[in-house]
């Protein structure tokens, strides 16, 4: 119960301070906010994900979080290893499956505030959108939140 009122609050904080930056800055507090809450350091994410790619080469890490401001579902898990060669619409339907979405309801997958288009292949995206940490960093939404 306390982990819940914990995580609760968190994402209340979240919604307040991100109503209130530009665009830009919302990517960065979004970036700071995870690595915040996964209570690791910098230099350990780096590890973690140099480890990742080592074990597994034809993948990538990806951090999938839902945009505090969407109505959508939360998805049951945030981490996932892609594989290079499917495309971003893949993806897409990986996290439509994943939230149980209706199939008339739109999901957004945004990187850095863009929406990349989903024929991109995901090796391309990863290398394009990376962070310095070497995860991929994805928000969902259930509209375009964004314009």
């Amino acid at each position: 119960m306390v982990r819940a009122q914990r995580h609760l609050r968190a994402s209340l904080w979240r919604v307040s301070i991100l109503s209130y930056l530009s665009f830009k800055a919302q990517k960065y507090v979004s970036i700071l906010f995870i690595a915040r809450n996964s209570g690791n350091t910098l230099e350990e994410r780096s590890g973690e994900s140099m480890r990742i790619r080592k074990k597994f080469p034809d993948r990538a890490p990806v951090i999938c979080e839902k945009d505090p401001r969407s109505d959508i579902m939360d998805i049951d898990k945030s981490k996932f290893l892609v594989p290079l060669d499917i495309s971003l619409g893949h993806f897409v339907y990986v996290i439509r499956k994943r939230i149980n979405v209706e199939p008339s309801k739109s999901v957004f997958l945004f990187i850095n505030n863009t929406i990349p288009p989903t024929a991109a292949s995901m090796s391309s995206i990863y290398e394009q959108y990376k962070n310095e940490d070497g995860f991929l960093y994805v928000t969902y939404s259930g509209e375009n939140t964004f314009g």
